[in-house]
């Protein structure tokens, strides 16, 4: 069976370095959305992502605002599927672990020492794989190719891992994963399948990571219908 994207061509998701952009994708950065608030933690939500609706690539995903795609590292968020309604500048929380807040005096502090609020924001643009990449990393995921294997082609030593890239199929930290197909994720409002909507490496902004573990891919997923967005860490 195919592969279930929201997008059918992949882009990577790369910093932009223009002044006034036509559209402003942005990475990280602080958030005051209605309702993106961790209840175990008592703070906003971190922001990795704010897909810009006036995108011709997405227009068919955000309808008529942006979309917030939005987690929590310091706490029990991380066990299992994270899932959130999406609204016009507003979330509502349908699916988290509660629990307890790995920031409190009681645990050791995770994912690592004086974590931010959120991490500098930064513009960013989507740039498409070319046939040749997406090819590759379709490859990648149902051979379980690796560069430890002494098998990587030199010219495209680039997609080995995780990487930041909205639709497509990214490369997989878990390609064997029974929600690499996509319909492993299931929608908390319709409970039918949810396409894959974007992929995120460790790598946050300004030199920093969003946790101590260099091989933790973030991704999400999207029910159109629903507008509900699903997140799952996976570690490689």
């Amino acid at each position: 069976m195919d592969f279930l994207s929201c997008i059918e061509q992949g882009y990577f998701i790369r910093v932009l370095n223009d002044p006034a952009p036509r559209v402003a994708h942005r990475f990280c950065g602080e958030q005051h959305i209605s309702g993106a608030w961790c209840q175990n933690c008592e703070k906003p939500l971190l922001k990795y992502l704010t897909i810009d609706h006036r995108d011709p690539v997405v227009h068919a995903l955000c309808r008529a605002a942006p979309l917030h795609l939005l987690y929590c590292w310091t706490c029990t968020v991380p066990e299992d599927y994270f899932q959130y309604r999406a609204g016009d500048d507003s979330v509502e929380i349908l699916r988290y672990v509660e629990g307890a807040c790995y920031r409190s005096p009681r645990y050791e502090e995770f994912p690592y020492r004086r974590y931010p609020r959120y991490f500098p924001e930064q513009v960013v643009e989507l740039v498409p794989l070319s046939s040749d990449e997406q090819s590759f990393i379709k490859k990648c995921n149902r051979e379980y190719i690796g560069y430890w294997w002494g098998n990587k082609p030199h010219h495209l030593d680039y997609l080995y891992g995780p990487m930041h890239q909205l639709g497509g199929e990214p490369w997989m930290a878990n390609p064997l994963y029974d929600n690499f197909y996509g319909w492993a994720v299931k929608c908390a409002a319709c409970g039918n399948d949810m396409p894959f909507l974007a992929s995120f490496d460790n790598d946050a902004t300004d030199g920093m990571v969003f946790t101590e573990n260099s091989t933790v891919q973030m991704l999400y997923f999207y029910c159109k219908n629903c507008a509900v967005v699903a997140a799952i860490p996976q570690i490689d």
